[in-house]
């Protein structure tokens, strides 16, 4: 029998989950990096293998693959809004080692970026990225700079004019690269063909997250040591993160936001209209997550308000997307027998994914979490399309929201799985 989940009266004004779609392979792990609403349903990326054995990753109602033996393959999937694979592939750019992790739009193609892995081992990587088709051929493949351990794109944006950047981390740095090198980076590649127009390193921290608009790039970028940005100001390893905008053109930074509340981690950012939606955690000089945040900025960045303050122990934001009627909805993950805003209650030992939708005042419309306390859970947002709202994460036992219950199929790790709730406005 499914464990007992937390009551939710599907069809009143806040929203219900309409379905869950598991994403997995029988005998090995699978993960999904990223996932993007799009006009017709979802596009997820991702990985999955590395088992003893060959396979195939399930999706849904089908399979896409092969996984070849003893590999990692990235693989990229198209969810229909009733739930139902249309299309997808896997790609093995390296022999041993490949993930995707971040997905955009591109006219009518799509743009996915990861890193390939290049030794036997697996563990000396390459940027990667990749234009594919809807269905999931390659129009394009291409990797950047030397194999180092741990390089990496973790996002990718496409401006309004069609130009495609990439951001991330590098331990080195790119063949002539502006800036610092190592560390965060941020590119331009050519959409026509994948080759890097230009780049530029930052010297420290990760470029997170990315978004792009015709007038100025919007960078997510968390770090551990000094940081000079130039005419966007220089910064001590105390500093908390925060979102750098900067020229489109050659990446060079014009102004940065520090996140204004003390000790916070950067979850996710988004374009909101005319401004910037981003989410955080706030930790409040401890090491223990102390409470989701929300904050708007106009493109200037010139200040941040704060739109959702809920305060909670082992509280973690982790996605945020602006729904129909201007609500907010985040999602995250919660532990350790916490509760939080007196909506989310009686959590039990382990590790839950939490969504919640609030009003532009900040006030909760809804909240619902997995309340069976197992395993390593998380809950990302891959935005909106009309009412529709998806979701996604990873999973390692079994997961439960609402009436929906996977039992996981890998037998040597965990899986991922995306969702889709209807928001009424």
């Amino acid at each position: 029998m499914p464990p007992p989940v937390q009551p939710h009266a599907c069809g009143d004004a806040a929203g219900c989950i309409d379905w869950i779609a598991p994403v997995g392979a029988p005998d090995c792990p699978a993960s999904v990096g990223r996932a993007i609403a799009v006009t017709d349903g979802v596009v997820i990326v991702g990985s999955a293998g590395g088992g003893g054995f060959q396979d195939l990753v399930r999706v849904a109602n089908g399979t896409i693959g092969p996984i070849p033996l003893q590999a990692e393959v990235a693989f990229l999937a198209r969810l229909s809004r009733a739930g139902s694979l249309i299309g997808g592939n896997v790609y093995d750019p390296s022999p041993r080692l490949d993930s995707l992790v971040a997905v955009a739009e591109l006219e009518n193609d799509l743009v996915a970026v990861g890193y390939a892995g290049r030794d036997d081992t697996g563990v000396t990587q390459q940027l990667l990225a990749m234009r594919v088709g809807r269905t999931g051929d390659v129009v394009w493949s291409q990797t950047y700079g030397t194999p180092s351990v741990g390089d990496t794109a973790l996002d990718v944006a496409v401006s309004p004019s069609g130009r495609v950047y990439l951001s991330g981390y590098l331990t080195q740095s790119l063949p002539g690269a502006l800036g610092t090198p190592g560390g965060a980076f941020v590119a331009e590649l050519d959409p026509s063909d994948g080759s890097m127009r230009w780049a530029r390193t930052f010297g420290s921290g990760a470029a997170e997250q990315l978004e792009a608009t015709d007038d100025a790039l919007f960078i997510g970028l968390a770090f551990t040591s000094a940081l000079d940005l130039g005419a966007a100001g220089s910064f001590t390893a105390s500093s908390g993160p925060f979102v750098i905008a900067a020229s489109p053109l050659d990446g060079a930074p014009r102004v940065a936001l520090e996140v204004p509340h003390r000790d916070v981690e950067l979850a996710s950012l988004v374009l909101d209209g005319d401004g910037l939606l981003f989410a955080a955690t706030a930790y409040g000089g401890t090491h223990v997550p102390q409470g989701a945040l929300a904050y708007r900025s106009d493109a200037t960045l010139s200040v941040a308000t704060s739109v959702v303050n809920v305060p909670g122990s082992y509280l973690v934001a982790e996605g945020i997307a602006r729904s129909l009627g201007g609500d907010v909805l985040l999602t995250g993950t919660i532990n350790s027998g916490a509760s939080a805003f007196g909506l989310l209650s009686g959590w039990v030992a382990g590790s839950d994914p939490w969504m919640a939708l609030f009003d532009p005042f900040g006030r909760p419309r809804f909240a619902k979490y997995d309340g069976d306390g197992h395993g390593n859970e998380h809950m990302y947002l891959a935005g909106s399309e009309d009412a529709r709202v998806y979701a996604y994460g990873d999973f390692s036992e079994t997961f439960t929201f609402e009436s929906h219950y996977i039992t996981p199929r890998a037998g040597l790790g965990g899986e991922g799985y995306v969702l889709q709730v209807t928001i009424a406005p």
